[in-house]
C-alpha cells in the first residue's frame, strides 16, 4: 500500500505571495517610481533612484537564487547552468546593472544637463 498523502500547499502559495507582493508594493506605492525624483537633470538625484533600483533587482533575484541548489565542482549534474544558485547571482547583478543603467541612459534629461 502506498503512501498518498499529499504535500501541504500553504508553503508554496505562501511563496507565491511573497513573489508577487516583491512585484507589486513598489507599484503599488510607487516607491521605484522615477517621478518621485525631483529633477530629471540633476545627477546625484538620477543615479540614487536607479542604483536603489539596482539593489531591488538584485536583491530580488539573491532571495529567488536560494531556491536553486549551489554548485558542486565535484558531481557533474544534468542542469542546465542557469539553474545553480551561483550563476543566478551572477546573471541576475549583470542584469540589475543593464535593466538600470539602460534606464537611466533613457530617462536623464541630457540636454538640460549640458546646458
Amino acid at each position: 500500500m502506498q503512501n498518498s498523502k499529499k504535500p501541504s500547499t500553504l508553503p508554496r502559495v505562501a511563496l507565491r505571495l511573497l513573489i508577487a507582493s516583491y512585484f507589486i508594493i513598489p507599484i503599488v506605492t510607487g516607491w521605484q517610481a522615477v517621478n518621485r525624483v525631483d529633477c530629471s537633470y540633476c545627477l546625484g538625484d538620477m543615479l540614487h533612484h536607479y542604483f536603489s533600483v539596482f539593489g531591488y533587482i538584485v536583491l530580488g533575484v539573491y532571495l529567488v537564487s536560494f531556491t536553486q541548489p549551489s554548485r558542486h565542482h565535484d558531481d557533474e549534474q544534468a542542469r542546465p547552468n542557469i539553474a545553480f544558485r551561483e550563476d543566478l547571482q551572477f546573471w541576475g547583478v549583470l542584469g540589475g546593472l543593464a535593466v538600470s543603467a539602460y534606464f537611466f541612459v533613457v530617462s536623464f534629461n541630457w540636454d538640460l544637463f549640458f546646458l
